[in-house]
């Protein structure tokens, strides 16, 4: 899908549809730059696994204070879609720092 019909797609969605699309995108957004910042998926940027596990920590950290913001504000797609991401990436982080020990 091209930024065009990506924009198409969200003028015809009613406000709240696009606010909860929009979240979700954010949240995947942070998801995916912990992901690649704990060296699971390659740094979109250099296409390399580069690991920075404190970075890690502090985009994880981003997302917890984001479901603290945000509790009892959002749908429970929105809810589980947050709380399924902090869940995995706190696992992630946890196997990725014990593996230096």
């Amino acid at each position: 899908m091209n930024e065009k019909q990506i924009r198409d797609m969200l003028d015809k969605m009613t406000p709240e549809q696009k606010n909860e699309m929009l979240f979700m995108n954010v949240v995947l957004m942070f998801q995916m730059s912990a992901l690649a910042q704990l060296g699971k998926v390659p740094n979109p940027e250099t296409h390399k696994i580069e690991k920075n596990p404190d970075a890690a920590k502090s985009t994880i950290d981003l997302l917890i204070m984001l479901q603290a913001k945000t509790r009892n504000n959002l749908s429970s797609h929105e809810q589980n879609m947050l709380d399924g991401a902090i869940r995995e990436l706190q696992l992630a982080f946890v196997q990725e720092t014990n593996s230096y020990s």
